[in-house]
């Protein structure tokens, strides 16, 4: 610890400071000549919370960190970070409380330290001297202290302003947050009571399957039933439809990646059905390429007239998006708002297919696994571009080359 001398390199570090603006040559002088230089490591505290103490520091070099201790927690949060010309403890100009937070040195670091008490003390000595060179120079020349409380005072003026707009601006990101909340939180909630309704009535469901020729006359009218009352929902959500998928943003960019992203699926596809013919007795026979405009495996080897399988691809155009924006759009665009952390749409994917999933109940278990696996692809998908177009198009093309083209199912 030693006391710098008021050279031009002390004196301009101090005109620099907004805290000592308006100290005349002299002035500053008078003030460098009671600073005290110190050095301390990285890690050293310089300020402890609650403790009293009447020094101001200025940081010439180096790094500190201002903590605050919770009790509740036993844990130190940081608050800010300050580096070359801020002055800490600039409070006790003005009050003799404890400190309010404490001071640690992220790396090595100089400080200039200035007691408030000296300060004082010297302005005392030095009034009655003022007032004499005032009254022969005909000029007001302000004690040191009283021009540092004054620039303290404009700098907490500043930061009271930028306090009350960044408050305000937390207020609104609150409210925000909380009417997503409570958006989003109804909109799950109704969703899984569709789904619970669903899950009650699967009997009739499976009795349904056996007395008709697709499982798609009975998942249709499904997902117009839990799709109507969730339109609704969105629409009094008090969110743009873009939210939803809803949206003509980026859409080039999601066609032109659902293309290049699809191909590769369909000719992996391929490979499937030509290892299921090689190795499966139940595939041993059939062509690589079947047309076929059955669409469930429950009615796979069924005679199905042309305006039945006419009408099968006109409610699969219609169906799939339907199924995307039930899938994509509300569940998981909802999910990804409700979420939080830094995994939340890799669990809004999940989520949402295997809600998605469990509506296919009605079909077989191996039908909800298939389900699955192209769901968490297009979901991935959803999240790059915020739109249903690309993902709708690709759930187009491989799920007609499922059913139609190959005959996977």
């Amino acid at each position: 610890m030693n006391k710098p001398q008021p050279t031009n390199e002390v004196l301009n570090f101090l005109k620099e400071n907004e805290l000592f603006l308006g100290l005349t040559q002299q002035q500053l002088e008078t003030l460098s000549s009671e600073l005290t230089e110190i050095h301390v490591n990285k890690g050293d505290i310089i300020i402890h919370e609650n403790e009293l103490n009447d020094d101001l520091y200025i940081i010439k070099e180096g790094e500190v960190e201002i903590t605050k201790f919770n009790n509740e927690t036993n844990l130190f949060h940081r608050l800010n970070i300050e580096t070359k010309g801020a002055v800490l403890g600039e409070m006790t100009l003005i009050d003799n409380f404890p400190r309010s937070a404490t001071v640690r040195a992220t790396q090595p670091t100089t400080l200039l330290v200035l007691s408030i008490q000296k300060l004082r003390t010297l302005e005392t000595k030095k009034n009655c001297f003022v007032k004499w060179l005032n009254y022969f120079k005909k000029n007001d020349m302000q004690p040191i202290y009283a021009i540092m409380v004054q620039n303290i005072s404009k700098n907490l003026a500043k930061r009271l302003r930028s306090t009350n707009a960044t408050a305000v601006v937390a207020l609104k990101n609150e409210l925000l947050k909380a009417k997503a909340h409570n958006a989003m939180s109804d909109l799950i909630i109704n969703t899984l009571i569709l789904l619970s309704v669903y899950i009650f009535s699967l009997q009739l469901f499976l009795f349904l399957r056996s007395e008709i020729v697709s499982t798609t006359f009975i998942t249709i009218p499904l997902m117009i039933f839990l799709v109507t009352p969730l339109i609704y929902m969105v629409r009094n959500s008090g969110y743009p439809l873009s939210v939803y998928g809803l949206t003509f943003n980026n859409w080039r960019r999601s066609v032109y990646e659902a293309i290049i992203f699809t191909t590769p699926v369909l000719l992996l596809i391929l490979l499937c059905k030509a290892l299921l013919i090689r190795y499966t007795p139940s595939f041993a026979g059939q062509n690589l390429i079947s047309f076929s405009f059955d669409l469930t495996p429950v009615a796979a080897n069924a005679h199905v007239s042309y305006w039945v399988g006419g009408l099968l691809v006109f409610l699969y155009l219609i169906f799939v998006p339907v199924q995307e924006f039930l899938t994509r759009g509300v569940l998981q665009s909802s999910f990804q708002i409700l979420l939080t952390g830094r995994h939340r749409t890799i669990w809004a994917i999940v989520l949402s297919n295997l809600l998605f999933s469990a509506m296919h109940s009605h079909v077989s278990f191996a039908f909800e696994f298939v389900v699955m696996i192209p769901g968490l692809f297009w979901g991935w998908m959803y999240a790059r571009h915020g739109t249903l177009i690309g993902v709708t198009l690709s759930h187009l093309i491989i799920g007609a080359w499922v059913l139609f083209v190959v005959g996977l199912l």
